[in-house]
């Protein structure tokens, strides 16, 4: 099994934007960003894609086999739409997957709570009738080590964000519930942006990311029909992850964009302690450069 973190590993999403005013329903990583900018924006209307270069370290026994673990190439699709209140989002750097909703409330641009109708993160196994599989005698080691691999990491879940903005600060909550019956995740952020010149903006963002024990279980637990020689079985309790990131972004043109950011997360002792994890932590350093359109 792939830890959810590493999925932004050779793409990053950032989907299309358009507001109907400045202030609509935001990740927080894009208010960071560019709420400088926002007021700017012809109505907020963009799309931007490019591509990065970078490291990365994602505690995942299985990404680490890989010989490209840490240099990576990313293509950066995307960013944001919105409109009507309704709205679709995947920003680059945040690991927050592909959220769709609805804008709820807003009071003054200031406070804002969102419907997340799916938010979705993850993979699916490539294997249909894994469940199938997974209980076969006729498997050797190899083969369902493989299998362990390859499950599925699949998130779908529904819920809650609100945002508190204030000068060029930003605290953002969010709580999500899986449709399938795997778990909750609710995360807590606070951010702060300085614009250091015209075109040049600072970021920088703490926070906390909470996992419960079914969602622990379902990312980082061995069941026993899953076990293999290499991986013992593995009940993994609720967990508390904390995040740091800091960030810049600068306006090359009007249209070339530069981001370059570093984000370090701390794991849990009961992410840590599973046999498939074989680090303490997950760390990002990207470079991006981005076409706006």
């Amino acid at each position: 099994m792939k830890a959810l973190p590493s999925k932004f590993k050779y793409i990053s999403l950032a989907v299309a934007s358009i507001f109907t005013q400045a202030a609509a329903a935001q990740d927080i990583h894009f208010l960071l960003q560019d709420q400088f900018q926002l007021n700017g924006l012809d109505n907020g209307n963009y799309f931007e894609a490019g591509a990065g270069i970078g490291w990365i370290e994602t505690a995942d026994y299985f990404v680490e086999q890989d010989d490209d673990e840490e240099g990576i190439f990313a293509l950066i699709i995307g960013g944001r739409y919105q409109t009507h209140g309704f709205f679709i989002e995947a920003i680059d750097g945040a690991d927050d997957g592909l959220n769709l909703g609805y804008q709820l409330f807003n009071y003054q641009d200031q406070f804002t709570v969102d419907l997340i109708g799916a938010n979705l993160r993850g993979e699916l196994s490539e294997d249909d009738d894994y469940d199938d599989l997974k209980d076969s005698d006729n498997l050797n080691e190899r083969e369902r080590l493989e299998l362990l691999e390859d499950r599925d990491t699949f998130y779908a879940g529904a819920g809650l964000r609100a945002t508190v903005r204030f000068g060029q600060s930003v605290i953002q909550g969010k709580i999500v519930t899986d449709y399938s019956g795997n778990g909750e995740i609710a995360s807590l952020k606070v951010g702060h942006s300085w614009m250091l010149s015209e075109d040049l903006t600072l970021y920088g963002l703490a926070g906390v990311e909470y996992l419960s024990e079914d969602t622990s279980q379902y990312w980082y637990g061995i069941e026993a029909d899953e076990t293999v020689a290499q991986f013992g079985e593995y009940s993994a309790d609720s967990a508390v992850n904390y995040i740091t990131e800091i960030g810049i972004k600068y306006a090359l043109t009007e249209n070339w964009h530069y981001k370059a950011y570093a984000i370090y997360k701390k794991l849990d002792d009961e992410i840590v302690d599973s046999p498939i994890i074989n680090d303490d932590y997950q760390a990002v350093v990207m470079n991006n450069f981005t076409y706006r359109f």
